[in-house]
């Protein structure tokens, strides 16, 4: 189940998302946890109503923002005095509104598939959550240094001999899963390298 705007945009949101499902029972991580109940018949129904349970999440397009950005942290260092750094994350309203969408279509899916929803999330800027799977963004791909890290290939801007080659040069999160996109961005950086270095450019 993905990409269910591509030919049905939302006048209230930008961009994509696609649904992700999982199951299983996890004994630390119950997705159903509150049933009555007590005893034998508790631990019967949990068992049930989770071995039977599907989760489902976003992933959602993160639009491009001034207000997502990487800095230096003024007050923590690492051991070698070195500031930590710092990111800043930024939710939109359409983010919001995507997120949204997505909980009311997986509650739509559930039910038409005769299903049951158990839980719904509230969704706002404050309680989404990024994705923790998958990072990618705080070394910018762009043309002007003073807003990007790398070059469009995946060279800094300040160190000529410095490469880039993994899911941080994203100008934005995708809606997709990122690894293939980043294995081909990777690729093109390498060949584009030995093309410098033939050149003895490097």
């Amino acid at each position: 189940m993905t990409g269910l705007y591509w030919d049905r945009p939302s006048k209230y949101f930008e961009g994509t998302y696609q649904i992700q499902c999982a199951s299983g029972v996890q004994p630390l991580q119950l997705a159903i946890r509150n049933l009555p109940g007590f005893g034998s018949s508790l631990k019967r129904e949990l068992r049930e109503y989770n071995a039977m349970h599907v989760n489902m999440n976003m992933q959602g397009m993160l639009g491009y923002s001034a207000k997502i950005f990487t800095d230096l942290d003024p007050e923590r260092e690492d051991r070698f005095g070195v500031p930590l750094p710092r990111v800043h994350l930024h939710y939109s309203e359409s983010d919001v509104a995507m997120a949204r969408d997505m909980a009311a279509t997986c509650e739509e899916l559930i039910r038409l598939s005769g299903g049951q929803v158990h839980s719904t999330p509230q969704v706002s800027a404050q309680t989404l959550v990024i994705d923790g799977n998958h990072w990618a963004g705080s070394c910018r791909m762009g043309t002007d240094p003073k807003s990007s890290v790398v070059n469009t290939e995946c060279r800094t801007h300040d160190v000529a001999n410095l490469y880039i080659g993994d899911a941080s040069v994203f100008a934005h999160y995708p809606e997709k899963n990122p690894t293939l996109s980043n294995i081909a961005l990777a690729w093109r950086t390498s060949d584009r390298l030995v093309e410098r270095f033939r050149k003895g450019e490097v």
